[in-house]
């Protein structure tokens, strides 16, 4: 009789520990989705802040927007010389 009161008791210490262990793992997915959505909100955020400072992003006419990014490339190679201007 000891004996099946040692396997029961054996027993229902495990399950109380694999519930524990379930509901540990459940609560710390939970903690790392949360962190997952901060960190996107943080990169969505500090995209939107570089795309306001864009200085496309203030320019109505596409004309003008087209022109001005062809002048910002021309003027990474070097500086913005007469013969360039006139090409643009």
């Amino acid at each position: 009789m000891h004996i099946l009161i040692a396997a029961i008791g054996l027993l229902g210490a495990a399950g109380f520990w694999w519930y524990r262990l379930k509901i540990m793992n459940d609560a710390a997915r939970e903690v790392a989705d949360v962190v997952g959505r901060v960190q996107g909100n943080v990169r969505r955020k500090k995209l939107r802040k570089q795309a306001a400072l864009s200085p496309l992003t203030a320019i109505d006419d596409p004309v003008v927007a087209a022109a001005t990014l062809i002048t910002a490339i021309v003027s990474e190679n070097g500086p913005m010389l007469p013969q360039r201007e006139a090409a643009i």
